[in-house]
């Protein structure tokens, strides 16, 4: 499991608003939900089916979260 503070981190120095982030190895797509979280447009790819329904349900749970 990923910590979110190491993208956030990331998201947060190298990016803007509304900039892109891609994750090309998406796991359980920590990354994409930090991303959207910081206000950032963000895409993920992953190989692994359980990991592509991971990424798809996490950042879903995001408007509660808010």
């Amino acid at each position: 499991k990923f910590i979110p503070l190491v993208p956030k981190w990331a998201i947060l120095k190298y990016t803007k608003p509304k900039d892109f982030v891609l994750d090309p190895f998406a796991g359980s797509g920590t990354t994409i939900v930090e991303a959207v979280l910081l206000q950032r447009n963000a895409l993920g790819v992953e190989f692994d089916k359980l990991s592509q329904l991971l990424c798809k349900t996490k950042p879903a749970n995001l408007s509660t979260r808010q």
